[in-house]
């Protein structure tokens, strides 16, 4: 730390300011008054330090007088680095010429033992300039300045001089601080007071000062206090402003508190009393009309004062203790905050207002009361008005107050009312901030894709003392100083943001100052995450002490804060496989300040709200370790959006990613990658194709390449992808996952199930390989197995909502009914705001006949977030024999969407079940304009066309149908479908043996069974019982316990003149499903 005997001298003279006096305005020249006893220099000089300047003698001396102070001052200093000799190269003694008189006793500088006069050769030099002008204020401070020359390092500079004060506001009274430095090491420190006996003053010296004593000479009290080798003083970390240690020693006059406040009282009653021709009764007459309300008036008053008279400091002649008149505040139109206090306080009362000036420190409160009653510790003056019973705390140096309701009391801890007959100390802290002083909103729209700019639009709100403060800076710029001033604290800010516009506006009735910024924000998805700006918690809090006095003082706390930060991102794909880091979300009290964090992900949008809000101004030491480790806990807890690992790049990702070619493997692999997610696989291959050209033995390409492949259907260069990564790196996880998704593609499960199982050993918790882990246990029928997959997958991602319906698809599968039921509320309750969870959980009720269950699901969905998802399933699921609820659902959904394909075609289905085959036809005309190729709505729309007889055109969509047809599954629904509504059977039979004719080597069970099912109901239909009871037989092989297969085969033997066979087959089917009967009879078929 750098010391200087300027800013020593200035401490020590401006212990107090003071008012006029016969004084001079050039230093003076000449011996210690007699008073004084000379300090001779320490004779053995300790060794050289380590610091830049070493104190070898501190000597401080007071004469209190009637006709004023005396204060004598005799410093010693050797000089040991470079950087000592920069610290004391210049010399600087201010004074007031109005008040004080500067004698100048010596400046020495001594060399090897040899003491050379400075003064011999040089002289001070005055310097007349304000020197805090550029701080609004006038001062009336004179500086003696002097550069002793040819000052060497090892050089002692020995300094005395005299300044002498007479303050007739004090009359005589003694108010006085002796000081010594509390952080530099001092060989020798004197301290000495002298007073008259008639006079009776206190004295308090601070504990790091023991030995003071008192002794008396015939009319002569004096103190005296002398230490050697005093040290620099343990601070105890992080204390309040009370416990700092300091070495000092208070003298003064007053009694008591109320003495200080009945000396100053008169000067603000004078000050506040206005002429008869005061200009100023026409401003009280202006106020008074406002408003009947006292509130209204003092409020308009207090804006008077701040608005239209400008803050000077006026320190000349009286100013420094003595206000300057209201009239003459008027006038001028400046004053400091002693005149604007004389001026508001001569309004309020004009006004009739209870009102009275308050002294307090800004800085240096807390402890006051502990200290002795004097003047000196005082800075600022305010004023207290009382309206109905209520205190408010009036600052006419503050800016921008508009209403008392929203003044804040201000935190300076003690408080003296000045009062005619003297007051003491009041408190004056305020409680916990009831409004953030600063709001942070920042919405980013990311709904494009992660990888292309995304807009961003922030807003910061300050309010109070931070908008006013804020408002006064902004308003001193020049429009386009001020354009570019926001752009560079924007771009600090939020250094990921092009700045394309800003823009400051102040509220002038909320008291309220608003920055705005729009751009684009590049944001880094690396690792697969998103970090959250502006919403962290704790720091790396460091709460330990030095042993040492106070050790065990509390700790402060920056008291009253309240801030809030909202990020806003609109996530692609709405939202869907996104999550938030663990653990985000925080309620927690530490150290007297309340942090809380709520996170949300609602459909497409990611959420955050962060408040940090202090509640005390301080905490117990004995907290202290449990404090830091808490906060050092939560500084590491920060909030990450992850994207899903399959995350599906959109179109918008894809043109970022091309739109610049890539450097490296490394690059090409992810572009690749992100290729691959949007299902755009041929370029993606060549991605990769690069990025091994450049490296060809990164394993990632090869692995990615080879799953590429895989979705391209070329398993056998894919297996060859997976063999050549094994061959390089045989503990690569994606390798082994790529190697489990052929197999599982060629119903391999065993093979499947191992790799899968190895990629997990590798790569433990990775959700993609869980999911198709699960999906081969399912196939297996392993259940358990596939259940727990299921579950570690919704352990990492609760907002995965499939996982809950293939988890009640098992339980359903293996009868558990309950439980199936139970992944119903569980996805409820693990998403609570999602509205997409309660469209999860009323399929699960539908599927399980729930249907009372499925429309609440559906329905508290729709309160949450309107979708036309979930008013078509709510329609699907209404009672048949509530068309106008269904239609009125359907409506709701297309007014949401017009294009949404689904409720088109509920509404056709609607219009079938009622043989309005019109209605059915336009509906189903309407879904092939949304998407032609959708051979359901074709298929549906040529029933409709065949019931009409209308035989051409049922024709052109069952060919329509049949040509859009990809797979032998949509062969087999085509089949159903024309079966189900008994038209073009020859056809649907047609489409049967495709479908089955079509089916791979080892095609899945389940598809088999269903596609022999449909062949045997068309047969049925046919009337070709035999073939159908056949068709019946190979699906129930597969399949066993299938309702439909079971009814229909018994219809067939029934027809065929096989009572006992029918009726057992019948019967079978109706104990799996009672109400298989009611479905063929929809049909048309009854036994």
């Amino acid at each position: 730390m750098r010391y200087t005997w300027a800013w020593i001298v200035f401490f020590l003279a401006w212990g107090i300011q003071s008012g006029g006096a016969t004084a001079t305005d050039a230093p003076l020249r000449g011996p210690a008054a007699a008073w004084v006893k000379q300090p001779a220099l320490p004779s053995k000089i300790g060794p050289k330090g380590e610091a830049a300047i070493q104190l070898l003698l501190q000597d401080e001396q007071l004469n209190f007088t009637p006709n004023g102070t005396e204060f004598f001052l005799e410093t010693a200093t050797r000089i040991q680095t470079p950087q000592g000799l920069t610290a004391l190269g210049t010399l600087t003694l201010p004074w007031r010429p109005s008040t004080d008189t500067l004698t100048i006793h010596k400046l020495n500088i001594i060399r090897d033992g040899e003491v050379i006069d400075v003064l011999a050769r040089q002289s001070f030099t005055v310097l007349r300039r304000e020197q805090n002008l550029e701080y609004a204020a006038l001062d009336g401070v004179l500086t003696a300045a002097l550069q002793p020359e040819d000052l060497r390092v090892g050089d002692i500079l020995n300094l005395a001089y005299t300044l002498k004060r007479n303050d007739p506001v004090l009359k005589g009274a003694i108010d006085w601080t002796l000081t010594a430095l509390a952080d530099l090491p001092t060989d020798h420190l004197s301290l000495r007071a002298r007073w008259p006996r008639k006079q009776t003053p206190h004295w308090k010296a601070s504990e790091a000062l023991p030995g003071a004593k008192e002794s008396r000479e015939s009319e002569t009290v004096e103190l005296t206090l002398a230490q050697n080798d005093t040290q620099p003083l343990i601070q105890p970390t992080g204390a309040p402003t009370r416990f700092v240690q300091r070495r000092e020693i208070q003298i003064s006059d007053f009694a008591s508190w109320a003495a200080v406040s009945s000396l100053m009282h008169p000067l603000f009653i004078r000050a506040a009393t206005l002429t008869e021709q005061s200009p100023l009764k026409a401003e009280v007459a202006r106020l008074r009309a406002l408003s009947p309300d006292p509130k209204v008036q003092a409020a308009a008053a207090l804006t008077l004062v701040q608005d239209q008279i400008r803050y000077v400091f006026l320190g000349l002649n009286d100013g420094a203790l003595v206000p300057a008149t209201a009239d003459e505040t008027w006038s001028r139109r400046f004053g400091d905050c002693k005149a604007k206090t004389a001026l508001l306080l001569a309004l309020l009362h004009e006004l009739d207002i209870t009102a009275s000036a308050v002294l307090v420190n800004t800085v240096d409160g807390d402890g006051m009361d502990a200290r002795l009653p004097a003047l000196q510790h005082f800075n600022h003056v305010l004023v207290r008005a009382t309206v109905d019973g209520k205190d408010y705390w009036l600052d006419g140096t503050r800016m921008g107050d508009r209403t008392l309701d929203r003044l804040p009391i201000p935190s300076f801890h003690w408080g003296l009312p000045l009062a005619e007959k003297g007051a003491m100390l009041i408190p004056i802290m305020p409680g916990p901030l009831d409004r953030p002083s600063v709001t942070t909103m920042v919405r980013i729209d990311a709904s494009a894709g992660i990888r292309p700019p995304a807009p961003i639009h922030v807003e910061s709100v300050f309010t109070g003392i931070a908008a006013t403060g804020l408002k006064q800076q902004l308003a001193n710029l020049m429009p386009a100083d001020l354009q570019r001033g926001l752009k560079e604290y924007w771009r600090k800010q939020y250094d990921f943001v092009d700045v394309a516009s800003v823009s400051a506006t102040y509220d002038d009735a909320a008291e309220t100052e608003t920055l705005t910024m729009d751009g684009m924000a590049r944001m880094d998805w690396e690792y697969n995450r998103y970090e959250i700006d502006g919403v962290g918690m704790g720091y790396k809090a460091d709460l330990k002490r030095i042993p040492g006095p106070h050790d065990d003082a509390p700790y402060a706390v920056a008291f009253p804060t309240y801030t809030r930060n909202v990020e806003t991102i609109l996530l692609p794909h709405d939202g869907k496989g996104f999550r938030i880091s663990d653990g985000a979300n925080i309620d927690r009290t530490i150290g007297a300040t309340q942090y809380r964090r709520q996170t949300f992900l609602t459909g497409g949008t990611f959420t955050v709200e962060a408040t940090r809000r202090s509640l005390a101004s301080e905490f117990p030491a004995k907290d202290a370790p449990a404090v830091q480790q808490a906060l050092r806990d939560l500084n590491t807890n920060t909030v990450y959006v992850y994207m899903p690992r399959d995350y599906i790049a959109t179109p918008k990702d894809i043109e970022a990613q091309l739109s610049h070619e890539p450097k490296d493997a490394g690059e090409y692999t992810s572009r690749g990658y992100a290729l691959m997610g949007a299902q755009k696989f041929t370029e993606a291959l060549a991605d990769f194709d690069k990025a091994l050209a450049l490296d060809p033995k990164m394993v990632t390409a090869i692995a990615d390449r080879g799953i590429a492949h895989y979705w391209m259907g070329q398993l056998e260069l894919a297996e060859q992808d997976f063999d050549r990564g094994y061959a390089i790196d045989p503990r690569n996880a994606y390798v082994f996952q790529g190697r489990g998704l052929v197999a599982l593609k060629r119903e391999h499960l065993k093979e499947a199930v191992v790799a899968f199982s190895t990629s997990l050993e590798i790569d433990a918790n990775n959700d993609f390989t869980l999911k198709y882990r699960a999906q081969a246990y399912a196939q297996m029928k392993d259940w358990d197995h596939a259940l727990a997959d299921l579950d570690a997958v919704l352990h990492l991602h609760p907002d995965w909502l499939d996982g809950y319906a293939h988890r009640a698809q098992i339980f359903t599968v293996m009868e558990a009914t309950d439980q199936a039921l139970a992944e119903a509320r569980r996805v409820v309750e693990a998403n609570p705001a999602a509205a997409t969870a309660y469209i999860t959980s009323g399929t699960i009720y539908r599927q399980l006949g729930h249907k009372d269950e499925a429309t609440r699901m559906l329905t508290r969905s729709l309160e949450l977030q309107p979708t036309p998802v979930a008013y078509t399933m709510r329609a699907g699921v209404r009672p048949d024999a509530d068309q106008d609820g269904q239609k009125a659902d359907l409506e709701a959904a297309l007014k949401l969407d017009s294009r949404y394909l689904p409720a088109h075609q509920m509404l056709g289905a609607l219009a079938m079940k009622a043989d309005n085959w019109d209605a059915a036809i336009t509906a189903y005309t309407f879904a092939i304009a949304i998407k032609p190729d959708d051979s359901n709505s074709l298929i549906e729309r040529g029933i409709a066309y065949a019931k009409e007889q209308k035989t051409d055109l049922a024709s052109r969509d069952f060919s329509a149908a049949r040509a859009v047809a990809k797979s032998p599954m949509e062969l087999n629904e085509i089949c159903w479908s024309r079966a189900a509504a008994g038209v073009d059977l020859d056809g649907a039979l047609a489409d049967c043996e495709a479908a089955l004719a079509g089916l791979p080597q080892k095609p899945s069970e389940r598809f088999t069974s269903a596609a022999l099912d449909s062949r045997g109901f068309v047969l049925l239909r046919l009337n070709r019982y035999d073939e159908s009871i056949t068709s019946y037989d190979g699906a129930l092989k597969i399949r066993p316990d299938s309702a439909m297969s079971l009814f229909g085969r018994g219809i067939a033997h029934l027809r065929n003149g096989d009572q006992a066979a029918g009726d057992a087959d019948i019967a079978r089917a109706k104990a799996h499903d009672p109400d298989v009967a009611a479905t063929f009879a929809r049909m048309g078929i009854q036994p």
